[in-house]
């Protein structure tokens, strides 16, 4: 069973993900400056 630091950094990559996911299908302008926020772009 994985350690909870490291199932939080696998939650955080899946969050990175979705806000990556929203922003290439161009949902809002709101899903790129997320994904930007999160990422740290």
């Amino acid at each position: 069973m994985q350690s909870f630091p490291g199932l939080f950094a696998e939650s955080m990559k899946a969050m990175n993900a979705v806000a990556l996911n929203e922003a290439y299908a161009g949902q809002t302008g709101e899903g790129i400056r997320l994904a930007n926020l999160v990422l740290d772009i």
